[in-house]
Order: structure tokens, then C-alpha cells, then sequence
């Protein structure tokens, strides 16, 4: 299932092996920073575990439902960046957030905030 891609590693890109199809697998960053996210005016406090060009994984004081839609705010730096996400896995207290790269500033927030974790510039595969 493509939910697969939101669990905590340190490995390379892999392949993700589905009934259908066969999907890289981004490679995950550490990163220990706290996170909030914003959805139907409630505000969800946390701290990420790790972060992809994909999508970020936190621990969260309490969880949204799985797919709402919101905004997660984090400092990365001397940056701080907000960037559209859905819920896409809860697993306790883990919440799964898949990045809506919708526009060309989401791209931008993405990529400040691997390059900082990752110590190289982001480059999307289109």
C-alpha cells in the first residue's frame, strides 16, 4: 500500500513493490524539530521524527483524523516554513503528513527545508 512510504527509516531509496505498481521510495532525513498543523481551526503541537521529499512523520500531543487537510508550521533554521499536508497515516501517537505541492512555493518550502536536513539541494524527479 502506498501509505507504506511514511515509515521511519534511515535506508536509501528502495523499490516499494505493490500488487499493481513499483514505486522509488524517498529516503528519509532525521530531523528533530517541533511541528504544528493547522486544520478546521484546531492547532495540533508535535515533533518530527523525520522528513522526505514527500512527506514528514511526527509525534503529535494528540492526532487529526486521517486525510484532513491543513497547514504544518515549522522553523528549519533560520527558516520558517508553512506547507499544505494532509494526514495520511495515524499510528498512535505517529502522524503520517503527505506535502500538497500544489504551487510553486510549496516546491520552494520543500526543498529549503531537505536541503537543510540533507546538506544538499533537492531535485525533483518529474
Amino acid at each position: 500500500m502506498w501509505l507504506d512510504r511514511f515509515l521511519p527509516t534511515r535506508e536509501p531509496k528502495q523499490l516499494l513493490k505493490t500488487p499493481t505498481l513499483v514505486q522509488v521510495r524517498s529516503p528519509r532525513f532525521h530531523l528533530d524539530l517541533p511541528v504544528s498543523f493547522v486544520a478546521d481551526g484546531r492547532t495540533y503541537q508535535g515533533q518530527c521524527l523525520n522528513v522526505s521529499d514527500s512527506g514528514l512523520l511526527a509525534k503529535c500531543d494528540s492526532v487529526p483524523e486521517i486525510w484532513t487537510d491543513g497547514q504544518l508550521g515549522l522553523e528549519a533554521g533560520e527558516h520558517y516554513l508553512k506547507i499544505n499536508a494532509r494526514v495520511a497515516r495515524v499510528q498512535g501517537n505517529d502522524v503520517g503528513f503527505v506535502f500538497s505541492l500544489t504551487t510553486e512555493n510549496d516546491l520552494v518550502a520543500i526543498g529549503v527545508l531537505i536541503s537543510s536536513v540533507s546538506h544538499r539541494p533537492l531535485t525533483f524527479n518529474d
